[in-house]
């Protein structure tokens, strides 16, 4: 593709500015996808955490290929596309998971309201994105870890994006999906129910750079962690405010919608942005099993805390807080 065209596109799908401090650095991060899971980084541009830094970042959203390209080509600085860490896991992408925000799926068991357990779902419809795509893997995963097999017990039927498969739930087509965000959201308030699971070991927006970036511009890169931390303690110590600001970055109208979303990613937020040890060889386990190619992988090849963790001991030792 060629770069200015390439240049342009992100300009189109940009989904927050800020003005240019003067001698400050651009830096653009890409996410894929508007989602709850990144207003961190929408928090640390509204309060001015990158600007304290000297960083004017720009908050990309797109298609993940088009973050994956757009990393290799060094376009972007960051991303949080969890393709590149399957790109990493296959020793295509040469990087490392500098944060984990997350810990866990967003990802929501819907099921129609008669549906009281994973009992009830034998004989019945599954809908998913894609036969091969993620939804559908998470959805067999989930049913084998309850006792039930895919296209067996449960038909799988390819529907689509999640706006399609929660019209699909809503018109009995299907009577379970997996549902993220407002969707998830809505569908329970209309009396649809939630099944529990236990998630399996998947990275679930991991802050990216490459290993060049990292030896190139480590300044840089701390400056971005640090900016990225504040704004995600921020997310959980000032909810109404950060809430206003998801209102913002997701372009939603309902500021209880925004409320309700926030609450909802707290369930998953990972104090920190570090992962344990035997939490991440379970990790990269799975992912090297799911993976075409079958290296043998060490989580210090794919993972690098230590600028978090120093940045975490910063922030306590000057008593920071938002």
């Amino acid at each position: 593709m060629n770069p200015k065209r390439f240049i342009i596109a992100f300009a189109v799908v940009c989904c927050w500015q800020t003005p240019v401090i003067a001698q400050t650095r651009n830096v653009r991060v890409c996410t894929p996808g508007l989602s709850p899971a990144f207003t961190y980084l929408n928090v640390a541009v509204e309060r001015g955490y990158f600007a304290q830094e000297k960083l004017h970042v720009e908050i990309l959203a797109a298609r993940g290929q088009l973050c994956i390209t757009a990393l290799l080509a060094e376009q972007i600085a960051f991303t949080t596309n969890p393709t590149a860490f399957d790109l990493m896991v296959e020793g295509r992408l040469k990087g490392k998971v500098l944060y984990n925000a997350a810990r866990g799926l967003a990802h929501r068991v819907i099921v129609a309201p008669e549906i009281k357990s994973y009992a009830d779902l034998k004989g019945k419809t599954m809908a998913i994105s894609t036969f091969g795509g993620f939804a559908d893997k998470l959805s067999r995963e989930i049913l084998s870890q309850h006792g039930l097999v895919a296209m067996k017990d449960v038909m799988m039927l390819q529907i689509g994006t999640a706006d399609l498969r929660y019209a699909a739930l809503r018109s009995n087509k299907v009577q379970a999906t997996l549902l993220v965000g407002n969707y998830s959201i809505t569908a329970l308030e209309q009396g649809y129910r939630e099944l529990d699971y236990e998630s399996p070991p998947y990275v679930s927006g991991p802050m990216i750079a490459l290993d060049g970036t990292l030896a190139r511009d480590r300044a840089l890169v701390t400056g971005f962690v640090r900016g990225v931390m504040k704004g995600h303690l921020f997310f959980r110590q000032r909810p109404e405010q950060a809430a206003a600001i998801l209102q913002k970055a997701l372009r939603l109208e309902d500021p209880k919608l925004a409320a309700q979303l926030h609450k909802d990613e707290m369930r998953r937020y990972n104090a920190g942005g570090r992962l344990d040890d035997s939490y991440l060889k379970w990790l990269v386990e799975r992912a090297r099993e799911d993976s075409v190619a079958k290296r043998e992988l060490d989580i210090k090849e794919l993972f690098d805390f230590s600028i978090a963790r120093e940045v975490e001991e910063e922030l306590k030792r000057t008593q920071w807080t938002p």
